[in-house]
């Protein structure tokens, strides 16, 4: 409580000092646990944004970053903390973050023993924290074979339990699990949950392809094994609101791939699980109280981001929802090149609030930052931004996307995103300020076992674009040509 206190008054003095100054700026600062502090600041001079706040507007302003900082204080060290680990292959070379070897594995799980970790299956990690304070969940994706002839070996030896997610359409195929051997690794203590039944994008799919994915695969696993099935991984880590909702329905918890750690409050159905490669064999013990992976280099772009110039005063791009919920995961961190601007994009969620913020640098400058609180119904959102004060809210449509409204003292807009289709997507928006834009986008079936990772899309926004883009897990990147001959590019990390 007196971090929290201490936050807030270092908040408000500084907004009275940026509001007397020339200098017009946010600074966020949290204060994680003893032993971490996560600082964040951001700034444009009074020249870029054409404006000077008052003491009232930046106040609200330093609301709306507690906001974002109580959410960056989800995880405290002070508290009991599940940690769980998410591998692929073991002993096989097949990407960084895929290739782990026998003796990796081995030291990485001894050197969380030592610390005094204690194994458990993912589906028993949140209830074992009510009487254990350090504990630790090893997950294999896919059903590799691998996890049977390399895997089982090294955590039968340590006496270690294990989690392992299945894609029920793969299994008995070369290079993965049998049935029979699936039954070996339940003798042996191991659980056997469900990776879906094809590793699709579920957050790509309406309601009837994500029961499709999600009760087929437990049905099968279920019929097959004859032991039930509490946990599901989301493939790519990807997943939204519906995504949870539709896993809550047939499971006990679904595992994401978001760093971080998971205490005895956290979201049964968007378990943190950071990431492991053979880099963590030195770092894996402090890691492991962090909750941290390889991503954390994204933060060094984002850093340098704020050194770029700004020029007058911008606007924000077409689509942009500052109440969005329906359609997010835990978070986000994108990079857009557009119309001469580049844009940073963030969105972090933990709960039922989420903190979302734009910035543009180089052509214009421009920045929103919103805090927003999911109700029952809707989704509620409060902020500021370079056209002022900011309210938002956004409805969904009984999973098939949501419906949002934005009002500024100087513009409004209506928007809607819609998955009326599996691969299938479609924006549209009103803004008081460019009119009518809409955007297309489509998944063909290529590289199905990979969740369609090429996309096509088109739109309207000024003149007629197009373009494709990319993802490969968690990352997206994308290109795209308009009418005029300008181009946009983009490179997104979503968890």
């Amino acid at each position: 409580m007196k971090r929290l206190v201490l936050i807030l008054a270092a908040s408000l003095a500084s907004s009275y000092v940026q509001a007397q100054s020339s200098y017009v700026g946010f600074h966020l600062s949290a204060i994680a646990s003893s032993r971490f502090e996560t600082q964040l600041q951001f700034a444009l001079t009074e020249g870029s944004m054409k404006t000077r706040w008052s003491f009232r507007e930046a106040f609200t302003v330093r609301f709306v970053q507690l906001v974002a900082v109580l959410a960056m204080l989800a995880t405290s060290r002070g508290e009991e903390q599940a940690l769980i680990l998410g591998y692929h292959h073991i002993g096989v070379s097949n990407g960084v973050t895929q290739e782990v070897s026998q003796v990796e594995l081995e030291r990485q799980l001894r050197s969380l023993l030592a610390l005094g970790y204690v194994f458990v299956t993912t589906g028993r990690a949140l209830e074992t924290l009510e009487t254990v304070p350090l504990v630790a969940s090893v997950t294999f994706d896919d059903g590799y074979a691998d996890a049977y002839s390399e895997a089982l070996p090294v955590l039968r030896r340590l006496g270690i339990p294990a989690t392992v997610f299945i894609i029920v359409a793969r299994v008995n195929e070369p290079g993965f699990m049998s049935w029979e051997q699936l039954k070996v690794l339940r003798s042996a203590g191991w659980e056997v949950a469900s990776h879906t039944v094809s590793h699709a994008e579920l957050t790509d799919l309406s309601p009837t392809g994500l029961e499709r994915e999600l009760l087929g695969a437990k049905e099968t696993l279920m019929l097959r094994l004859g032991s039930p099935v509490h946990c599901v991984a989301y493939p790519f880590g990807r997943h939204d609101r519906r995504v949870r909702q539709a896993a809550a329905m047939t499971y006990d918890c679904g595992v994401t791939t978001a760093p971080g750690l998971n205490t005895k409050r956290a979201d049964a159905w968007a378990l943190r699980r950071p990431l492991t490669s053979p880099l963590d064999v030195q770092g894996l013990s402090w890691r492991a109280g962090s909750g941290t992976d390889l991503r954390v280099a994204l933060l060094a772009p984002a850093f340098a981001y704020w050194l770029l110039p700004a020029g007058a005063e911008g606007r924000r791009p077409a689509f942009y929802n500052p109440a969005r919920y329906e359609l997010m995961g835990d978070g986000q961190l994108g990079f857009r090149w557009q119309g001469g601007n580049l844009y940073q994009d963030v969105f972090l969620r933990t709960g039922d609030f989420a903190t979302s913020a734009i910035f543009s640098r180089l052509g214009t400058g421009y920045v929103e930052v919103t805090g927003t609180i999911h109700l029952a119904v809707a989704a509620f959102g409060i902020g500021w931004s370079t056209e002022g004060a900011v309210l938002a809210t956004a409805l969904p449509l009984g999973g098939y996307g949501e419906v949002w409204g934005r009002m500024s003292v100087q513009t409004w807009a209506l928007g809607a995103e819609l998955i009326p289709l599996d691969y299938a997507r479609l924006k549209t928006e009103v803004n008081s300020d460019r009119g009518f834009s809409m955007e297309v986008g489509f998944a063909p079936p290529v590289m199905v076992a990979e969740g369609r990772p090429l996309r096509m899309f088109s739109g309207l926004d000024g003149s007629w674009y197009g373009g494709s883009s990319l993802r490969l897990g968690g990352l997206e990147t994308s290109l795209s040509v308009d009418a005029t001959g300008a181009v946009g590019l983009a490179f997104t990390s979503s968890w």
